[in-house]
């Protein structure tokens, strides 16, 4: 779906904002005062702030409070788990296509980290390579536990290959997945982070006309299909070629120079 052609830019009503690279600068754990200053200037204009992340409720946890605290609602795990307007909703990944996906990985004895139904995070062998970089990310590790029958929300699967990433998409090509080099992030059919951004304007009966997106990576393309799109310095090419605007880096505070030059903020 193609996103409307009258988008202008005056201050949005909604906000989506991806966090680790846009907001949250993941190299020293911190988020600039700039930045906070932008979001509580812009939740002070009426601006609807959403958090529109990757990461699961434990890693949100990770996060400082006051960031949490400035967002009107919160899309988790690409838009499997929606928090907004007082309810939360949950998609779980389809029973017969999460089999599928097990049996693969299973037979190439691949490590991942899963998401089960109560929203806890945990990683199916202790490998301290994985571990360290849990730790680089997000100051935390989930807990180790072997699989067993739960109902899932997402999967984070560690590639040997590259090539692994198109395979497990070839075994459930309708489910949602997010590829990298060293892993692929596999959500419920249709968890997105551009569906989880209609959807949440929907909940708020918001015109996507009336809203836009902040991110850098990849994943955020897909706010950027469907609202105005602001990519961040920091971003790759790929990205920055489906936005609308070019930010500077998320060091040099490049959310708040890119919303005050759009006069979003005075």
């Amino acid at each position: 779906m193609k996103r409307p052609a009258s988008l202008t830019l005056n201050r949005p009503r909604a906000l989506f904002l991806d966090i680790d690279g846009t907001l949250y600068n993941k190299q020293s754990h911190s988020i600039s005062d700039l930045t906070m200053y932008a979001l509580h200037e812009l939740k002070n204009n009426g601006v609807q702030i959403i958090l529109n992340t990757a990461r699961s409720a434990q890693e949100a946890a990770c996060l400082p409070a006051s960031l949490i605290a400035s967002a009107n609602g919160l899309l988790l795990l690409s838009g499997s788990i929606i928090d907004l307007c007082g309810k939360r909703q949950i998609t779980l990944i389809e029973p017969s296509a999460l089999k599928q996906l097990l049996a693969y990985i299973n037979e190439k004895q691949l490590s991942y980290r899963f998401v089960d139904a109560d929203e806890h995070d945990y990683l199916t062998h202790d490998d301290e390579t994985i571990k360290q970089g849990f730790i680089r990310n997000y100051n935390w590790v989930p807990d180790i536990k072997a699989y067993e029958q739960e109902a899932l929300i997402q999967l984070l699967v560690f590639l040997d290959d590259p090539k692994q990433g198109n395979e497990l998409n070839e075994i459930a090509p309708d489910l949602s997945y997010v590829k990298l080099p060293k892993v692929c992030e596999i959500t419920p059919k249709g968890c997105d982070k551009g569906a989880a951004l209609r959807k949440a304007c929907e909940l708020l009966e918001i015109d996507l006309s009336q809203a836009a997106a902040v991110g850098d990576g990849a994943s955020d393309i897909p706010m950027f299909e469907a609202v105005y799109g602001i990519a961040m310095g920091n971003s790759q090419d790929s990205v920055k070629a489906k936005a609308d605007f070019i930010a500077e880096s998320i060091t040099d505070d490049g959310f708040y120079k890119a919303v005050k030059r759009l006069n979003w903020i005075e």
